[in-house]
């Protein structure tokens, strides 16, 4: 092998959507030589390379030899760990990962910034993140784990694309996330990084109450497991959640239980008791409020029943006051109505969310709200004028006039 064949390699690499003329390329330097003689012969052509470029050139060799047969992986991880090169791998996948080289780096623009509920994102497209593009690198990855969980467990933490910890579920990274890994993540890493560690931290609880679920109804494909099993099953893995969930900060806390409950149709009553707690309070209430994460009359029902269903109490069993969290929740409804969102028109659905909501808060947060209501509505340009000429302004304030007229009426039946 010379200097020229990895120029030609990488060529190769840069035009791979070409699979036809990549692949000729790839078979012209590496033809049929095991991955132990490719190995080998990088290795006589290290003195010609200095520093860092040792590093990119054998990364260009191993993701041609993955890109021309990835079932030769456990093969050339063997040939690399008996070469003394996982360290220099490392680097290279270090560099590429961390996006600060300009000549080998990973450019990934995810969507995950337009998802306010970021585990929502991961659950949604979880398994769709693996696209051909990164096959090989991540491939490459894999062979890292198999020889220095360490390393590779370093490299999945500051990896800035975070398409390693997206993909450890695709691409069988068996073993990982260790315990200690996903306690990182939810106490140190970036919003999407907690999630993506908060993900693998509830990954059993989510089954048993999948489970749960298929219990309670009857379906093709019944539980098999009886109630009993399941609720032994349930605190076995909460108690193994709550060593993560302990180290995080309050306001962490609360971010990662609403995004769970929010998101999926059932929860542990575990994590209703943990959110009402008054040291999460505030936490809560910024939740409700700020976090964007409650866009409709639905997930405001969630969130209101949980604050109803679940007592505000410490440790110690002291009581704490809701009043915070259902002026929270009245205040997220002011801002549907100021901000003309959340609620889009007034029909069935809406008026049987809205009749939930005052079941649950009670009366005395209502008076306000309907004051609140008298008071928008009046400034509200729909007369038979407006409707003449400002045709265009009338028809948005009568959409934003229908819905408070018809939250007054639910509020007035429930007299």
């Amino acid at each position: 092998m010379k200097s020229d064949d990895i120029k030609t390699l990488a060529e190769a690499l840069q035009h791979s959507k070409d699979e036809k003329e990549s692949m000729t390329k790839i078979n012209k330097v590496l033809r049929n030589k095991s991955c132990a003689t490719l190995i080998a012969e990088f290795k006589h052509l290290m003195p010609e390379m200095q520093g860092k470029e040792i590093n990119k050139v054998l990364l260009v060799l191993v993701l041609a030899i993955l890109h021309k047969n990835v079932s030769a992986l456990e093969c050339l991880q063997k040939a690399l760990v008996s070469e003394g090169l996982i360290p220099n791998l490392y680097g290279a996948l270090c560099s590429f990962f961390s996006g600060k080289s300009s000549s080998l780096s990973l450019k990934v623009e995810l969507t995950d910034g337009q998802f306010p509920n970021r585990y929502a994102y991961i659950t949604r497209f979880i398994g769709q993140f693996a696209e051909r593009e990164i096959r090989d690198l991540l491939y490459a990855v894999k062979i890292l784990a198999m020889s220095d969980s360490e390393k590779f467990e370093e490299l999945a933490f500051k990896d800035s694309t975070h398409m390693i910890l997206l993909n450890m579920a695709s691409y069988e990274f068996e073993g990982f996330p260790s315990d200690a890994l996903i306690a990182r993540l939810m106490k140190d890493g970036d919003e999407l990084q907690a999630n993506i560690g908060f993900y693998f931290a509830v990954w059993d609880i989510t089954r048993d109450v999948q489970d749960y679920a298929l219990l309670r109804r009857d379906t093709i494909f019944p539980c098999k497991k009886t109630k009993k099993e399941i609720d032994k099953s349930i605190e076995d893995h909460l108690e193994r959640f709550d060593k993560f969930y302990s180290g995080c900060p309050a306001d962490r806390k609360a971010s990662l239980l609403v995004n769970y409950i929010l998101a999926e149709r059932g929860y542990p009553i575990q994590f209703g008791y943990w959110l009402q707690e008054p040291a999460l309070q505030d936490a809560l209430v910024t939740e409700i409020t700020s976090s964007g994460k409650i866009a409709n009359l639905d997930k405001l029902c969630k969130m209101a029943h949980l604050v109803h269903n679940f007592p505000c109490k410490d440790n110690n069993g002291t009581r704490g006051k809701k009043d915070k969290l259902y002026v929270a929740i009245v205040s997220v409804l002011k801002e549907f109505v100021a901000e003309r969102k959340g609620i889009y028109s007034w029909d069935a659905s809406q008026e049987a969310n809205f009749q939930e909501l005052c079941q649950i808060v009670p009366k005395r947060y209502w008076k306000p709200f309907k004051s609140y209501l008298k008071r928008i509505s009046k400034d509200l340009m729909v007369s038979k004028l407006d409707e003449m000429v400002r045709f265009s302004i009338y028809l948005k304030d009568k959409q934003c006039y229908d819905i408070c007229q018809g939250m007054m009426a639910v509020m007035d039946l429930g007299k």
